[in-house]
């Protein structure tokens, strides 16, 4: 129960994630080399870290939850 949700909250956060990374690039697409390009960059660096830390925790609660209760998943 505890890793259905996990997965949930998880999945949800890397929609998240994905949906800032579109629009850091349409924000970067549609400035024309204005101010929009380095605050688009700036979106696209956050989203892409945050997609590699929501991947890690994933795979550390699923490992941890698995290893704790002894089942596999």
């Amino acid at each position: 129960l505890i890793l259905t949700i996990v997965n949930f909250f998880l999945g949800f956060l890397g929609l998240i994630a994905v949906l800032m990374v579109i629009y850091g690039g349409v924000l970067m697409l549609t400035s024309a080399g204005g101010d929009g390009f380095g605050k688009g960059k700036k979106i696209l660096t956050y989203a892409a870290i945050g997609l590699v830390v929501i991947l890690l925790s994933f795979a550390i609660v699923s490992t941890v939850l698995t290893a704790g209760s002894g089942s596999q998943a």
